[in-house]
């Protein structure tokens, strides 16, 4: 075989000259990107349900537009990351909501069930009159101002005046 005019010269693999390629190179899908930073937030910031679920979004619509590029937008593997971190994070995020939820709620109502078990006393402002009331009953000014006494549940359900 003959090198003629029509031949590319190979460099040599001791040369100091840098090869520069012609063509273009894919670039890295800017919404991949979006999913991982969103993926990785969603663990360091906790933010489960504001950031899983946009990375998760994120993920899905890189990779369908990776595929459909054809080759001309890479980062499949970044989207891919940042989608399987996000679907991580909301169910991490699903399940201690779902673990916390009750433990909250049983907690409050032990909470006001040990504040009504508990009673004080009041006096009435002639002070004539002692009444004891339950723990999570307080004052509220300007029900009757008539009344000498005038306290209520939080909840302004019950009084008395």
């Amino acid at each position: 075989m003959s090198d003629g005019p029509s031949a590319s010269p190979r460099p040599s693999p001791f040369s100091s000259s840098p090869i520069i390629q012609t063509g273009v190179t894919a670039r890295t899908s800017p919404v991949a990107a979006c999913s991982l930073v969103l993926g990785i937030l969603s663990f360091v910031c906790l933010g489960g349900f504001f950031t899983a679920i946009p990375a998760i979004i994120c993920g899905h619509v890189a990779r369908s537009g990776i595929r459909k590029s054809g080759g001309a937008v890479r980062g499949m593997g970044v989207a891919t990351t940042g989608l399987v971190m996000g679907y991580v994070a909301f169910a991490f995020f699903f399940i201690i909501t779902a673990v916390a939820i009750p433990y909250f709620y049983k907690a409050d109502k032990e909470a006001a069930a040990r504040r009504a078990a508990t009673t004080r006393e009041i006096v009435a402002t002639d002070g004539h009159a002692r009444f004891t009331i339950p723990g999570d009953w307080v004052e509220i000014p300007g029900l009757n101002q008539k009344a000498s006494v005038q306290v209520g549940d939080k909840s302004k359900a019950q009084y008395l005046l």
